[in-house]
């Protein structure tokens, strides 16, 4: 997670599936940022995607690279966050 200062709040850009060491990878960013409340969120979201398509022991990292951010992506957006307004052109 990034965090930025909009306007004096808090705004977070999610990236998944970086890693680092030999097989070193860039995380993809989910899509449009997030405010700090809606954080809380956003992660229980993203972590119901890994419980559920993790295989026994994978790690969240391992799953994410697997996978791909798509359905991270499609749950967390899924319905609105309530806490704050999703920012970017996707939600305008």
């Amino acid at each position: 997670m990034l965090g930025v200062d909009k306007d004096g709040s808090e705004w977070y850009q999610v990236s998944i599936g970086g890693s680092q060491g030999n097989n070193s990878a860039i995380g993809k960013i989910i899509g449009p940022s997030f405010s700090g409340g809606q954080m809380p969120e956003v992660i229980d979201r993203l972590l119901q995607v890994y419980v559920d398509k993790r295989f026994e022991g994978e790690r969240f990292v391992d799953t994410a690279q697997r996978l791909g951010i798509a359905p991270f992506k499609e749950h967390v957006y899924a319905t609105p966050i309530s806490k704050g307004e999703l920012v970017g052109e996707d939600h305008a």
